[in-house]
């Protein structure tokens, strides 16, 4: 894939990454500081709905590969979810001060029910976006392909994360709607110069055209190398982000650190991020290949959590840069390495059941990152440990799972993969026929 039209594909990821700061972050900021909602209610409303709706993943990746209009099997689901999604994205603030207004259960439940529809949107979208991309690929061009997809992602959640800032600086109600608004405006353009004649027009439908869903899904389960993957991404995603929502409270809980200092954290782990995905993909990938990058990726991690083990224990500030920057860099070079080997685990006409299941498998390993960190913390303290131990006993799980997800890893085989996948399609095809 030549390097412009890679960038115009990227922009779509670009606004996936502005849209869930908005969403996941300054909305959820608003609704609590400025609206005065409970934070376990924001939390099951932004996070669990929008989570949850992940469960459409594989349906939805399966009714492509089997499904397409006018003889397109990914463009027609991109412009329906990613239309869900706008709609929902303009229409937000609106309900976020309804539900705030007045959180009785009816008022909750279809508050939930929005943003479960938002989540609908952005997964049905970002599914059939990923399965394209991996159709439109081959093996060797996808870690540089993938880098530079995420790295648009990141500069997207900067740049909302900046913009966002300084449109709010001084909060109104009516500029968070045209923040929403603007946002949404940009997402039309961008998703139309990300997918404006990227798919070509099929005259015949994929090969996984006959298989019923129920039959894919046994395939998903059938396949010893499938279950492995699932189980891979599933505990490393979880390890790798234990962390997000408690690394700030930790520097300003333990070490003592201000708010602008906390805030830096995110700058660390974004310089971290960038550099992974580039040198991962554009360079370390070619040379040793994309579990290699993965299995370093973790590496970098495993060291970076010792270190942040070390910090909480000794209460010392320090290091903590080069730390949060450790852990962005094996993040980086994680998810270049990951995304790439998880492109080459699809099969010809099914990447959409399969890029819909490693979908599902980062929705859940997301949501249970971030609901139970704060439960670990919890529960150290009860135990009667300090506060510097339970930020300790996080870090420290994170880098023993990392090295569990590592062990995982040597497992897989793509090619032993496609066979077992083969050998069920065919025993599929001749009960079915």
């Amino acid at each position: 894939m030549k390097l412009a039209r890679n960038l115009r594909l990227s922009l779509y990821q670009l606004w996936l990454g502005g849209v869930s700061v908005l969403m996941l972050g300054t909305l959820n900021r608003i609704l609590r500081v400025e609206m005065g909602l409970n934070l376990a209610l924001i939390g099951l409303l932004l996070g669990g709905a929008h989570y949850m709706a992940a469960l459409v993943s594989i349906p939805i990746g399966h009714r492509s590969d089997t499904h397409p209009y006018r003889g397109y099997h990914r463009l027609p689901y991109i412009l329906a979810g990613t239309a869900l999604a706008l709609v929902t994205v303009v229409t937000a603030p609106f309900v976020a001060l309804w539900v705030a207004q007045d959180p009785s259960l009816g008022r909750l439940a279809l508050a939930f029910a929005f943003f479960f529809v938002e989540g609908l949107g952005i997964n049905v979208g970002a599914t059939t976006y990923l399965a394209l991309v991996t159709d439109e690929t081959g093996e060797e061009e996808r870690g540089r392909v993938v880098s530079i997809i995420w790295t648009m992602m990141m500069i997207g959640i900067l740049a909302a994360a900046l913009g966002g800032a300084a449109f709010l600086e001084t909060y109104t109600f009516s500029r968070l709607v045209a923040l929403f608004a603007i946002t949404a405006a940009a997402g039309v353009v961008m998703m139309i110069l990300a997918v404006w004649r990227l798919e070509r027009r099929r005259t015949v439908p994929l090969a996984a055209g006959k298989h019923p869903l129920r039959a894919a899904l046994l395939i998903l389960r059938r396949s010893r190398q499938t279950r492995l993957f699932f189980t891979f991404m599933l505990l490393g995603l979880f390890f790798h982000f234990l962390q997000d929502v408690i690394l700030e409270p930790f520097g300003g809980e333990v070490l003592g650190l201000g708010v602008r200092q906390t805030t830096l954290f995110n700058a660390y782990n974004m310089v971290g991020v960038i550099t992974g995905l580039l040198v991962g993909g554009a360079w370390a990938i070619p040379r040793f290949g994309k579990k290699r990058v993965t299995a370093l990726g973790n590496a970098i991690s495993i060291v970076a959590f010792a270190l942040l083990v070390a910090i909480a224990l000794r209460r010392e500030p320090g290091p903590v840069p080069i730390a949060i920057a450790l852990v962005g860099l094996g993040t980086g070079a994680f998810t270049v390495g990951g995304v790439s080997l998880m492109m080459d685990l699809t099969v010809s006409g099914q990447a959409g059941l399969f890029v819909g299941a490693w979908t599902l498998a980062q929705a859940l390993a997301k949501f249970g990152s971030s609901v139970l960190s704060g439960g670990i913390h919890d529960l150290v303290l009860r135990a009667g440990g300090s506060s510097h131990l339970a930020y300790a006993s996080i870090f420290g799980i994170e880098g023993l799972g990392m090295l569990v997800a590592t062990a995982l890893l040597f497992y897989l085989n793509v090619g032993t993969f496609r066979r077992e996948v083969a050998d069920l399609r065919q025993a599929l095809e001749y009960s079915i026929g």
